[in-house]
């Protein structure tokens, strides 16, 4: 089975000892009008959608809601923005917000995480690009005290607009802990690269995925998972489409085919 990566590493450094939310849902709120079309709906409304665009409105039984293109509402979190600042908050616990930093071309420079009494974050990461967009590094910091510490470092491959492979450290980012192979349908686009990359761009929990920003092109097909001096693991996936080529059920499976989990998928058309 695939274990924590990326953001994933991230939530476990922000939960100190308590287990964080997957944020996995939307949930469209605006008074549009619709109608049944499949598994989504067709709206009229200028909601920020452009004609014969599709994106993700429930993702299980969690939702979203959005303002034009921006997302207010994830599940339990409520967005606010200011500038180049998103603050993320759990509506129905105060004990944990999220304040991402974005760059000028819109994705995360860095995400601190803030507990309920604190007044600077327990733990951040930053994010390094390439000159495309896709990302290059990030690293983790952990406060002990009043110092931060290293707490993780991973690197990122991209092949074709695809993110092949994730070398994951830990604390002594000199030593390797995990390599993430990645392999693709290149005859199948993902047609959820927006939604994606807008949820990850907002969402230090959102653990779905495999990476932070820019999403790829094309849909995965297979993980493989080396731990250095350990086991190897590998998963593949599995996909059911709508008329629109739309991903609607997400299967994540084992070696043997055994299902490890899966994610549903609803969408708002125009």
């Amino acid at each position: 089975m695939i274990q924590a990566i990326t953001f994933k590493n991230l939530k476990r450094a922000f939960s100190l000892g308590t287990k964080l939310v997957l944020i996995t849902g939307f949930l469209f709120s605006l008074n549009a009008c619709k109608k049944d079309s499949g598994s989504g709906s067709t709206t009229t409304e200028d909601d920020g959608l452009l004609p014969g665009q599709c994106r993700v409105i429930v993702h299980d039984s969690d939702a979203i809601t959005y303002s034009g293109t921006k997302i207010t509402g994830f599940g339990n979190y409520k967005y606010t923005y200011k500038d180049t600042l998103v603050s993320v908050a759990d509506a129905k616990s105060d004990s944990m917000t999220y304040k991402f930093s974005m760059n000028k071309s819109g994705f995360p420079a860095s995400v601190g995480a803030w507990g309920f009494q604190d007044t600077i974050p327990f733990a951040y990461m930053l994010f390094y690009y390439n000159a495309d967009n896709t990302l290059r590094k990030s690293v983790e910091f952990t406060r002990f005290g009043d110092k931060y510490t290293v707490s993780g470092k991973n690197l990122y491959t991209w092949t074709a607009g695809n993110l092949t492979r994730i070398l994951n450290f830990g604390s002594d980012t000199s030593v390797q802990t995990n390599q993430f192979n990645v392999v693709y349908d290149l005859t199948k686009t993902d047609t959820r690269k927006t939604f994606k990359q807008q949820i990850l761009l907002n969402s230090p929990i959102y653990a779905n995925d495999l990476m932070e920003g820019v999403s790829s092109v094309n849909l995965p097909s297979s993980i493989q998972q080396i731990i250095t001096g350990g086991s190897t693991y590998y998963n593949k996936m599995a996909y059911v489409f709508d008329a629109k080529n739309n991903v609607t059920l997400e299967t994540y499976q084992d070696a043997t085919n055994a299902e490890i989990y899966h994610l549903r998928y609803t969408y708002q058309c125009k």
